[in-house]
Protein backbone atom coordinates (compact mmCIF):
# COMPACT_ATOMS: atom_id res chain seq x y z
CA UNK A 1 0.00 0.00 0.00
CA UNK A 2 1.44 3.36 -0.97
CA UNK A 3 0.86 6.56 0.94
CA UNK A 4 -0.74 9.55 -0.72
CA UNK A 5 1.75 12.28 -1.55
CA UNK A 6 -0.52 14.95 -0.15
CA UNK A 7 -2.48 13.58 2.79
CA UNK A 8 -5.07 15.82 4.39
CA UNK A 9 -6.00 15.79 8.04
CA UNK A 10 -9.42 16.97 9.17
CA UNK A 11 -10.72 17.35 12.69
CA UNK A 12 -13.81 15.58 13.90
CA UNK A 13 -16.92 17.79 13.71
CA UNK A 14 -17.06 18.26 17.48
CA UNK A 15 -13.32 18.71 17.99
CA UNK A 16 -13.52 22.43 18.83
CA UNK A 17 -16.27 21.93 21.39
CA UNK A 18 -14.18 19.20 23.04
CA UNK A 19 -11.20 21.54 23.07
CA UNK A 20 -13.29 24.16 24.87
CA UNK A 21 -14.42 21.53 27.38
CA UNK A 22 -10.76 20.72 28.03
CA UNK A 23 -10.09 24.41 28.67
CA UNK A 24 -13.01 24.59 31.10
CA UNK A 25 -11.63 21.54 32.89
CA UNK A 26 -8.22 23.22 33.21
CA UNK A 27 -9.91 26.30 34.72
CA UNK A 28 -11.79 24.15 37.22
CA UNK A 29 -8.58 22.37 38.21
CA UNK A 30 -6.45 25.49 38.60
CA UNK A 31 -7.58 28.84 37.19
CA UNK A 32 -4.12 30.39 37.63
CA UNK A 33 -2.37 27.91 35.34
CA UNK A 34 -5.27 27.13 32.99
CA UNK A 35 -4.26 29.51 30.21
CA UNK A 36 -0.67 28.26 30.08
CA UNK A 37 -1.74 24.61 30.18
CA UNK A 38 -4.28 25.23 27.42
CA UNK A 39 -1.61 26.99 25.32
CA UNK A 40 0.66 23.94 25.74
CA UNK A 41 -2.16 21.58 24.76
CA UNK A 42 -2.83 23.53 21.57
CA UNK A 43 0.89 23.59 20.75
CA UNK A 44 1.10 19.81 21.18
CA UNK A 45 -1.96 19.36 18.97
CA UNK A 46 -0.39 21.51 16.25
CA UNK A 47 2.76 19.39 16.47
CA UNK A 48 0.76 16.17 16.17
CA UNK A 49 -1.07 17.50 13.10
CA UNK A 50 2.33 18.20 11.55
CA UNK A 51 3.51 14.68 12.42
CA UNK A 52 0.36 13.09 11.00
CA UNK A 53 0.62 15.21 7.87
CA UNK A 54 4.17 14.09 7.14
CA UNK A 55 4.46 11.83 4.18
CA UNK A 56 7.60 9.90 3.24
CA UNK A 57 6.40 9.94 -0.37
CA UNK A 58 6.70 13.73 -0.67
Amino acid sequence: MTLAARARIEAAPNFLSNLEIAHQFFVEQDADSASERFRKLKAELREMVAVLGWSPAS
